[in-house]
């Protein structure tokens, strides 16, 4: 029996690939570290905040149409699991938009 390696024990995923939702190079050299195989799926919606929705809210529904949108994604993939990952910051309860560049 091969040894598994280490992200692989820590997660369970058993040398099934891991399903990332993110674009962000921080989270992807992570997990690359952990010896962990990814395949990436697009976990992309709509992150217009209007201003109106209560930023928890925002925060909630954000979290939850991006897994849903990357679950599907995953599925064809074969991934064991789907990891989605989103910072959103606010300051005096306005959430900043992602920078352009």
């Amino acid at each position: 029996m091969s040894a598994l390696a280490p992200g692989l024990r820590l997660l369970g995923l058993r040398g099934a690939p891991l399903a990332l939702a993110s674009r962000s190079p921080r989270r992807r050299e992570l997990l690359a570290r952990l010896e962990i195989p990814l395949v990436f799926v697009d976990g992309d919606v709509d992150e217009g905040w209007d201003g109106r929705e209560d930023v928890v809210s925002y925060v909630e529904r954000l979290a939850s149409e991006k897994l849903e949108a990357a679950r599907a994604a995953a599925r064809t993939e074969g991934a064991y699991a789907c990891l989605t990952a989103d910072t959103v910051v606010v300051i005096d309860g306005l959430i900043l938009e992602k920078p352009e560049d």
